[in-house]
């Protein structure tokens, strides 16, 4: 990325500028970190919505901790590593554990990984709204609902198997 002029030339052309003072003017670094800063916070909805998308149900819960904690997450992620960055994209993935997890599990297979990741996903769930500067109460309330929608995920697959067709 190009460095921004400090606006500090030396007295004479051709010397180095010198460094800011502390009281020099912020404008146009400001300028570049709230585009930065809206440029992460687009890219972080852009992957949320392409997500939820691709979800057949979703319950309202998930979709909205998903569009604003989660989204939150990911564009302080995206703002403090880059685009590229290794908290980035351990966010996405725990959102594709969660979203994979609140769908009805048909299988024994599915329902036994389901059982495996829980912990680590809730810890990482959890993780992942500290990050998005969701409160405590916030936090405990969305993973209440959370196991409703594990649950309810788990029976509608054994009702679905029982139903005949």
């Amino acid at each position: 990325m190009a460095q921004l002029p400090t606006g500090n030339a030396g007295p004479h052309e051709g010397t180095p500028a010198t460094s800011p003072s502390p009281d020099a003017p912020r404008g146009p670094r400001l300028v570049v970190s709230r585009e930065s800063d809206e440029a992460s916070l687009r890219a972080a909805r852009r992957e949320v919505q392409r997500r939820i998308e691709s979800q057949g149900v979703l319950s309202r819960e998930v979709r909205e901790m998903l569009e604003d904690c989660w989204t939150q997450a990911l564009a302080r992620a995206r703002q403090r590593e880059g685009p590229g960055g290794s908290s980035w994209f351990m966010l996405l993935r725990v959102m594709d554990d969660l979203l994979w997890s609140v769908q009805v599990k048909l299988s024994t297979d599915d329902r036994k990984r389901l059982m495996g990741i829980l912990p680590s996903l809730i810890a990482d769930v959890h993780e992942g709204m500290v990050q998005g500067q969701w409160s405590s109460d916030r936090r405990d309330g969305f993973l209440a609902t959370l196991v409703d929608c594990h649950a309810s995920a788990v029976k509608a697959g054994f009702k679905k198997r029982l139903t005949p067709l």
